[in-house]
């Protein structure tokens, strides 16, 4: 473990002394990559993406991981970020006000559980490496027959069509995909979000500014449904006050369409929080961003909309999208979808403390196989009944870890992999 953690900050280490893009990628070992993130299939980047493009992949992805988890432990919905995106508990209609409400609430703190965990744990496979198909391919090359990438800018220099988008195994035959387009590595105002924190401290009117390689990659992982989601993640098309119907994208959209249902931006009243926030990727992806600013600057808003001049708070242009194929209408979301995960933990209506286990791929097979053995990262087999924690976030006392066919204390580093916690050792 310490040899593997050494390998990856020495390959981390040399981002710094990037060399530019080139047609051939100069020899390397990326296998301290591969281990350090095997939710990820990293081979075709590293083909298709350059030695600059993979080393800004590498580092914008150790980034976002960061970013997803930082300082979201414990009452998450306390936090101005959540109360921007998602709105907070209390009130008239708010996430504790009725039986959906609160199911989509836990959904929603499942979900920014899973996109946290996918990436550094993936879906081990029996005695040999990750499958390709239980892995989300970064690509640099877009598919045969499709053209959704601007390779330059206009002759204005305004970049148009996607920095990035996911495609579904239907569609790949090879599992999920991201493909990155030229824009994501070559506009101008995307950068590293640690590079913008370490720059001037801005306002947090002026979010919209703050574009990361971190954001654009957080967007598109919400659309993946092998990080573990319970429905799959869309972007929604919906209407807003002042606003016809479009995708809701962008810091402002994402804000009101949270805040929909409350006079404050000009609607009717209808009482407390948007639920299907809970199925539109960048309410989440902005969630995460704002949170790290909020922390980093220390800025003053709790996340409430308030008007503003047009001078102080500006809407910023929706993202140039040249299609509409991964959308939903929100009058189309089926509301059936929202119930409690079978990996999280509920007592009664006590929505505030659900505990969810980590799903390992997609959701929908994961239940399927929750009467099946599973394997661990080094090759043990841990018995069915370690899928799911016990009571109160304890590992299940028939759970046990097969490792060469021998039992194997669950305590041993290879048994890793196991839901729920083991019992604090007695001290000597």
């Amino acid at each position: 473990m310490i040899l593997s953690r050494f390998l990856v900050y020495t390959f981390l280490s040399a981002l710094a002394a990037a060399t530019p893009f080139t047609k051939e990628p100069r020899s390397r070992d990326i296998q301290p990559i591969r281990e350090a993130y095997p939710g990820i299939f990293w081979d075709d980047a590293l083909l298709q993406c350059g030695d600059e493009g993979f080393d800004i992949l590498v580092e914008a992805t150790r980034m976002a991981l960061e970013v997803v988890t930082f300082r979201i432990d414990g009452p998450i919905w306390e936090l101005p970020a959540w109360n921007r995106y998602f709105i907070g508990l209390g009130g008239k209609g708010g996430w504790e006000s009725s039986e959906l409400k609160g199911r989509t609430f836990v959904d929603i703190r499942h979900n920014i559980k899973q996109v946290g965990m996918f990436p550094r744990n993936g879906k081990p496979s029996r005695g040999g490496p990750f499958k390709r198909t239980k892995q989300v391919t970064y690509r640099c090359k877009e598919p045969e027959l499709t053209n959704r990438c601007a390779q330059d800018p206009s002759s204005g220099g305004y970049w148009r069509g996607p920095t990035a988008y996911t495609q579904n195994p239907s569609l790949t035959g090879d599992g999920w995909e991201i493909v990155f387009c030229p824009r994501f590595f070559r506009e101008d105002r995307i950068r590293y979000i640690n590079r913008i924190t370490d720059g001037p401290r801005l306002p947090h009117t002026e979010i919209s500014r703050l574009i990361s390689y971190e954001y654009a990659i957080i967007h598109e992982w919400m659309h993946v449904d092998i990080f573990g989601y319970l429905f799959h993640i869309e972007d929604v098309v919906a209407a807003v006050p002042f606003h016809a119907a479009q995708r809701i994208y962008g810091d402002s959209l994402c804000h009101k369409f949270a805040w929909i249902n409350l006079d404050t931006i000009g609607g009717p009243d209808t009482g407390g929080v948007n639920f299907k926030t809970a199925m539109n990727a960048d309410n989440y992806a902005w969630f995460f961003i704002y949170n790290w600013f909020h922390h980093k600057w220390n800025w003053d808003s709790n996340g409430a909309f308030t008007r503003r001049k047009r001078l102080v708070e500006r809407d910023e242009e929706p993202e140039p999208y040249n299609d509409l194929s991964d959308t939903v209408m929100d009058t189309d979301i089926d509301i059936n979808k929202f119930i409690i995960p079978v990996n999280c933990h509920v007592s009664g209506n006590d929505y505030r403390n659900a505990r969810c286990d980590y799903v390992a791929g997609d959701y929908d097979d994961f239940v399927k196989e929750l009467h099946e053995p599973f394997y661990t990262r080094k090759g043990c087999v841990l018995s069915a009944e370690c899928h799911l924690s016990f009571g109160n976030y304890a590992v299940d006392p028939k759970c046990t870890c097969t490792c060469d066919d021998e039992i194997t204390p669950l305590r041993d580093p290879r048994c890793e992999g196991f839901a729920g916690s083991l019992p604090t050792p007695p001290r000597t």
